[in-house]
C-alpha cells in the first residue's frame, strides 16, 4: 500500500498483545498499550479509538480518567478536535511501559524455548 505519509500508524484493533492476553482485552488495557507504544505523535479521541481498537464512546469516557491520572496530556486543538499524547513524564506510564516490555521479553523467551528446534532448522 503506497502512502504519502512518512510513517505508518499501526492499528492494533485485531491484534492480541502480551498485556491483553494476560490481563484481558479491556478498553483501558488497549488504550494504555497503544499510548505507551505510540509516543511520537498526538491523537484525537477518534484516532485513539480507531488505532487502539476501542469504541469512540468508551474512549471519550476514558479520556478524563487518563488526563486526571497523568497518562495523557493535551497538546493542541485542531478545529474542534482536542489532540492528546502519552505523558512519558508520568512515572506510572513509564512503569507500565517497562511492565509491558518485560512481559513481551518473557513471552519471547518462552516462545524461543518451545520452538528452539524449529528455529534452528529454519535458519540453516
Amino acid at each position: 500500500m503506497k502512502s504519502n505519509e512518512p510513517y505508518e500508524v499501526k492499528n492494533i484493533t485485531r491484534e492480541t498483545t502480551v498485556l491483553t492476553e494476560m490481563l484481558g482485552d479491556t478498553p483501558i488495557n488497549k488504550l494504555l498499550t497503544y499510548l505507551s507504544c505510540s509516543t511520537s505523535f498526538d491523537y484525537s479521541i477518534t484516532d485513539l479509538a480507531k488505532y487502539s481498537g476501542t469504541a469512540y464512546v468508551t474512549t471519550k469516557k476514558l479520556v478524563p480518567f487518563l488526563l486526571e491520572n497523568g497518562f495523557i496530556k493535551q497538546t493542541r486543538v485542531v478545529g474542534k478536535a482536542k489532540m492528546f499524547t502519552a505523558n512519558m513524564d508520568n512515572p506510572r506510564l513509564k512503569a507500565f511501559e517497562k511492565f509491558v516490555d518485560k512481559l513481551a521479553s518473557i513471552a519471547m523467551d518462552e516462545y524461543v524455548k518451545e520452538n528452539a528446534k524449529e528455529i534452528i532448522v529454519k535458519s540453516k
